[in-house]
């Protein structure tokens, strides 16, 4: 069972929120941090590896 996110969806987010549409990127993003503590820590994970 797989717990890390989608990379289309963490980019999409990312990119949504370079050109400055926060909102909208938190909105894609918050469907897995809603899905419990493991997607939230890959979601980190892939997010700390962004930057």
């Amino acid at each position: 069972m797989s717990t890390a996110p989608e990379p289309m969806i963490t980019l999409q987010a990312l990119t949504k929120g370079v050109v400055g549409d926060h909102h909208a990127g938190l909105e894609l993003l918050q469907p897995i941090v809603d899905a419990g503590p493991r997607s939230s820590y890959a979601l980190l994970g892939c997010l700390a590896e962004t930057a």
